[in-house]
């Protein structure tokens, strides 16, 4: 039976369900958008190697990409590593997060430093 369009479809649902796009997919495979929309056309199955990095990039089940049959995600497969880009872009969202506290300290230090010296020049007034 052949069940490309299902495969295709069950790709997609994932991708978009995990806030992945047609250009973020294409990044990850330093590819364009229009080539992983070819991939992802439902007209035939992957071949050995395409099917072999997308279940790297994505951890899916190689032999559901290129035959259809088993899940797509498979229980016993290692779960998917973060790629390059996925934990630069976690860094730099933890590192904005302890720029944001650091500045929150340093402006409530600020304004205690100003109500301190206020104090203190109307007291020597």
């Amino acid at each position: 039976m052949d069940n490309t369009k299902e495969v295709s479809k069950a790709i997609k649902r994932w991708l978009e369900d995990n806030g992945y796009s047609l250009a973020k997919v294409a990044e990850i495979f330093d590819s364009s958008p229009q080539s992983v929309s070819n991939s992802l056309s439902g007209d035939r199955f992957m071949g050995p190697n395409l099917a072999k990095k997308w279940a790297e990039a994505f951890g899916f089940n190689e032999v559901y990409l290129r035959t259809g049959e088993g899940q797509l995600i498979s229980d016993n497969q290692p779960k998917k590593e973060k790629t390059e880009m996925e934990k630069a872009i976690e860094a730099i969202q933890s590192s904005n997060q302890i720029t944001l506290k650091a500045q929150e300290h340093t402006d409530r230090l600020l304004a205690l430093l100003e109500r301190h010296f206020n104090r203190l020049e109307r007291d020597n007034a």
